[in-house]
């Protein structure tokens, strides 16, 4: 039968505006206003503000260059348009489970805080 390759999404669809309010709850923040930026270049020199973070609010040492990859965040964010992806093969195949995206986010930021990973 050879091997299937998958791409796994977690099966709903979501828009980033109706989430960053979500995520914003997490750290006890006012929301902002939505800017366009290039997040490679603007973090590029934040490794001693992530340091200097660390140490203030007793953070696990994590490197900041494990923390996330810049790239992909400016795609993930920088899309100008609906990502929909079809998980349709992967039913087929059996696999059920969906995950509910903005649930997951706020789960995952809070389990971080909780680990002393963000703060």
């Amino acid at each position: 039968m050879g091997t299937k390759p998958f791409n796994i999404t977690n099966g709903d669809y979501f828009r980033w505006r109706n989430v960053w309010p979500k995520i914003a709850d997490v750290f006890e923040m006012q929301i902002g206003d939505p800017e366009t930026i290039c997040l490679m270049q603007t973090m590029a020199d934040k490794r001693p503000l992530w340091e200097e973070m660390t140490t203030k609010y007793g953070l696990k040492r994590v490197r900041y260059t494990d923390l996330v990859a810049w790239p992909f965040a400016d795609y993930v964010f920088g899309a100008d348009w609906d990502i929909m992806s079809d998980v349709t093969k992967s039913r087929l195949y059996g696999f059920q489970d969906v995950v509910d995206s903005e649930a997951m986010f706020v789960r995952l930021l809070r389990r971080f805080r909780e680990e002393r990973i963000v703060p």
